[in-house]
């Protein structure tokens, strides 16, 4: 391994990273200093009668029973065949559903506040996509259930060619800065190395060299220099926002702004979408969507409008400034009517592209890019499941993005994702049928995190206690 030099650009960008992580934490907040409302999950919790949407595949299985055993899916069995111990703890099912947890598969967190907005939105797993070491202690204690909130997935820091687009990131200008960098995130214990936009070919051909060598997934961006089909080619794991995509289909020559597709472009044919979704496929690159993010890049009176609903009244008043665009560089850019209309073209052609990706078999993940603007952590990944129906999903395929198949994506389907014997008790107990209507995936009568069940009105009491 070569050791990493720090000098003085280095220390500066490192210094950055840490500026940055403190400004976006916000007010200091000891996550840990809010315990769960059991500390300890009961010795064995039951949970008899109810409808299980087991998501290793589109079924529901009604009138069994759910036998936790501390934090772990023991039994699940019809009724009359799974039996009860007279000392559990019994929750009725009955006229109820049960499905895994959910997992966003792309959130940015720095504030530790919003760990309770995730919990109490049923996301009981979050795969953070730019960390610092402190990211890596919050791990721990969310895996151990001093923290409450979900279990923690963390890449190192955002890596970026030079000038890099956000303050604070780590820069690899040569292969041997890049492959420091890999190794620096192995040896710390990063479970994602995030790449970015503005590495150069050979930066990050060894980049990802080192990385596949060091078994860390690469994820992120699709570097400009390098394209779509290169970062194909160099077995990316995930690609977050079809980053790419856009680019690879317009006119030889022509330059895209970010996520946009300008109104003098045709837009691609459906067989144009149905060739690139089927090369994404053969790549077994996933796709993480992120299909709200854009949509939220709205004139002020739209945002307006997203800032009165009622999830807001828990978000943090430093998380709300951010929002605003004189805090947001995106948004000052192109701010007029012909550029918010290039924003909705590109929004329409992401819904079919997701389609597309849907019929070819490629692998797709839910992810919200939450705190982004007007996107509430937690909250958010419901309106994502709604993108991804309004894309031509069934609610199961939604939903399955971000259970069965999160857990693909990170090796661990034997831990989480499915209702099924020997899996972390992770779990939604709901009101209403959620393969009916994915919006019944909020209706929730309680979460279970690490066998623990923590009620509706006990997660709204949570929620409320953050209003400021």
């Amino acid at each position: 391994m070569r050791p990493v030099r720090p000098g003085a650009r280095t220390a500066a960008r490192l210094a950055g990273l840490l500026v940055l992580a403190l400004v976006l934490a916000g007010p200091t907040v000891r996550a840990a200093d809010e315990p769960a409302d059991d500390a300890a999950p009961p010795a064995v919790t039951a949970i008899v009668d109810v409808t299980v949407v087991p998501m290793d595949s589109e079924r529901a299985l009604p009138h069994h029973t759910v036998l936790l055993r501390g934090d772990t899916i023991a039994a699940v069995g019809p009724v009359d065949e799974v039996a009860v111990p007279e000392d559990a703890l019994r929750i009725d099912g009955a006229g109820r559903w049960l499905m895994p947890g959910l997992a966003d598969m792309h959130v940015h967190l720095w504030n530790p506040q919003h760990l309770t907005l995730f919990l109490a939105h049923g996301v009981t797993l979050v795969r953070n996509m730019w960390g610092s070491p402190m990211h890596l202690g919050w791990r721990e204690s969310l895996a151990s259930g001093e923290t409450f909130g979900p279990a923690l997935v963390t890449a190192g820091p955002l890596t970026d060619g030079d000038p890099p687009i956000w303050p604070g990131s780590a820069v690899a200008l040569t292969p041997e800065e890049a492959e420091d960098l890999v190794d620096a995130a192995a040896d710390q214990g990063y479970d994602v190395f995030k790449v970015y936009n503005r590495l150069k070919p050979e930066v990050y051909e060894a980049l990802t060299a080192r990385a596949a060598e060091r078994g860390l997934p690469v994820v992120g961006h699709v570097p400009d220099a390098v394209g779509l089909r290169g970062v194909l080619a160099a077995g990316q794991h995930t690609i977050e926002h079809l980053g790419g995509f856009l680019e690879t289909l317009a006119p030889e020559g022509r330059a895209l702004r970010h996520g946009r597709w300008p109104e003098d472009l045709p837009e691609p044919t459906d067989d144009e979408l149905a060739a690139l979704a089927r090369e994404m496929a053969a790549s077994g690159t996933w796709n993480c969507t992120t299909l709200i993010v854009m949509t939220r890049f709205v004139p002020d009176e739209e945002a307006a409008r997203f800032l009165e609903h009622p999830s807001m009244k828990s978000v943090d008043a430093f998380t709300k400034g951010s929002w605003q665009p004189k805090n947001d560089f995106r948004q000052k850019e192109g701010a007029d009517a012909a550029a918010y209309l290039t924003l909705r073209r590109g929004d329409a052609l992401r819904k079919r592209f997701v389609r597309a990706l849907r019929d070819a078999g490629a692998p797709l993940l839910l992810g919200s890019d939450t705190p982004n603007p007007y996107l509430v952590p937690g909250y958010s990944i419901h309106q994502e499941l709604e993108q991804l129906v309004a894309s031509g999903l069934t609610p199961f395929e939604a939903l399955a993005a971000g259970t069965r198949d999160a857990a693909r994506s990170l090796g661990r389907e034997e831990v989480f994702g499915t209702v099924a014997p020997g899996r972390r008790a992770d779990l939604l107990l709901l009101e209403a049928d959620p393969l009916a209507d994915v919006g019944n995936a909020q209706r929730r009568v309680g979460v279970f995190r690490l066998g623990v069940f923590h009620t509706e009105a006990q997660l709204q009491e949570r929620l409320e206690a953050l209003v400021n």
